[in-house]
């Protein structure tokens, strides 16, 4: 099963693909102004770099931030 990672809820969003438990790919978008918005992307692309395709990932964790302002952020 792989599973995806991900945290947008600062300026550095990360994401990750691990498929029982093994880390398949990662990538950290840094100082990129309007990085909310390309979040499907930075995912499609990861996904590449793995050889996988959305229909492979079988759970998504998603980092919930440290206040209830700061969750997912998509389209920022």
């Amino acid at each position: 099963m792989i599973t995806l990672a991900l945290d947008t809820a600062t300026p550095a969003p990360s994401f990750a693909l691990s498929r029982d438990g093994l880390l398949m790919a990662e990538r950290t978008v840094v100082d990129q102004e309007g990085a909310g918005r390309r979040v499907a992307q930075d995912i499609h692309t990861l996904l590449g770099e793995a050889d996988a395709v959305a229909a492979d990932l079988g759970r998504i964790v998603v980092g919930v931030g440290l206040a209830r302002n700061l969750d997912l952020h998509v389209g920022d």
